[in-house]
């Protein structure tokens, strides 16, 4: 699956097969360096990095496809865009977007905890 105005006429003289990776995204996606670093901190952490590649993808485009409304080339590689960080937090993609998750949907229920109280006797 070949990403759309993708320049491919640049050749990484270290690795061949660099540009193998822009024509398989999921490849890319999964042997990323942060996504794996990410996905090594925990099992939670992990089944987060492997369901999300979709939406991670679909943001790619949006960038891409933002490069190109406002005029300029689409130079913008998958692999590049996933090692890309949050310039608020200074996280990685993959830690900004689990962050940003509620403790419920990331799986984290401290009400197993610590329960919330209903009533307080006096």
């Amino acid at each position: 699956m070949a990403t759309p105005f993708m320049s491919t006429n640049t050749f990484d003289i270290t690795n061949p097969f660099s540009n193998i990776l822009e024509e398989l995204p999921q490849a890319a996606y999964y042997s990323s360096p942060a996504g794996q670093s990410f996905a090594r901190q925990s099992p939670k952490q992990r089944s987060f990095f492997e369901n999300q590649f979709q939406n991670i993808y679909n943001s790619y485009l949006g960038a891409l496809g933002a490069q190109i409304r406002e005029g300029g080339l689409p130079t913008l590689r998958l692999q590049d865009y996933l090692e890309t960080t949050n310039p608020y937090t200074g996280t990685d993609l993959f830690s900004s977007r689990y962050q940003a998750q509620t403790p419920a949907q990331r799986g984290d229920y401290t009400s197993y905890i610590a329960p919330r109280t209903r009533f307080m006797y006096y």
